[in-house]
C-alpha cells in the first residue's frame, strides 16, 4: 500500500501567508518521516486561497526540506506559462 498527501494550504488573510506556508512545509517533513510515497500539489493561480502560487516554485521549497518523498502536480493549467515555459520548468 502506498501512502500520500495532497497538500493545499489555504489562508483566509494574506497576513496568515507565511504562518500557513511554515506549517505547509512542516506537514511535508513529517509527511518524508514515516515513508510516505508522495506529496501533491495543485495549482490555484486565481482562487485567491491557496497560499503558494507557483506550485513548481514550492515544489523546490519542499525538495529542499525532504530526502525521498516524491512531489507530484495533481494538475497544472499549461495556458498559463505556455508549453514553452512549462518545458523550461520540468527539465
Amino acid at each position: 500500500m502506498r501512502f500520500s498527501n495532497f497538500l493545499f494550504p489555504e489562508s483566509a488573510t494574506p497576513e496568515h501567508d507565511f504562518a500557513v506556508i511554515h506549517e505547509a512545509l512542516q506537514e511535508v517533513e513529517l509527511c518524508d518521516q514515516p515513508g510516505f510515497d508522495a506529496i501533491w500539489l495543485a495549482e490555484h493561480h486565481f482562487d485567491g486561497g491557496c497560499v503558494y502560487v507557483d506550485p513548481m516554485t514550492f515544489a523546490t521549497a519542499i525538495a529542499a526540506r525532504t530526502t525521498r518523498i516524491k512531489i507530484g502536480f495533481a494538475e497544472q493549467v499549461a495556458p498559463v506559462i505556455g508549453q514553452h515555459g512549462h518545458a523550461e520548468e520540468v527539465r
